[in-house]
């Protein structure tokens, strides 16, 4: 089963979040927008700046890049033991490193497409 990640922007009187999580595995997070000097913020602020846009060839590269089945199998099982109640705070913390990893392939894969749009 291919695990894809959605977002979208909410507001609330406290903050904004990003509605976040794994779609078709059923379980959505509400996370603050990045805006501290997280490794998620530093990254994006990294690759917007380079002024000059993707090659098609590499650009399609990156849209290709994704987790190993072995890891969406990870990525469900833990999902499911959070819906249980029953994930443990290592198993946590390892599903939390999947979503930053999966939130950098999503930055990266968002420039490729604008790289093909562009061209």
């Amino acid at each position: 089963m291919a695990v894809s990640r959605i977002y979208a922007r909410y507001s609330c009187p406290e903050k904004t979040v990003f509605k976040t999580g794994f779609a078709n595995l059923g379980i959505m997070l509400y996370l603050p927008i990045v805006t501290a000097n997280t490794s998620i913020a530093i990254f994006n602020r990294a690759i917007e700046l380079d002024d000059e846009p993707l090659s098609p060839d590499t650009a399609r590269h990156i849209l290709r890049w994704g987790f190993a089945k072995m890891d969406q199998s990870r990525v469900s099982d833990l999902i499911e033991k959070l819906k249980a109640e029953t994930i443990s705070p290592d198993e946590r913390e390892e599903l939390e490193e999947f979503n930053r990893v999966n939130h950098l392939l999503a930055l990266l894969k968002s420039k490729a497409r604008i790289a093909l749009r562009t061209r």
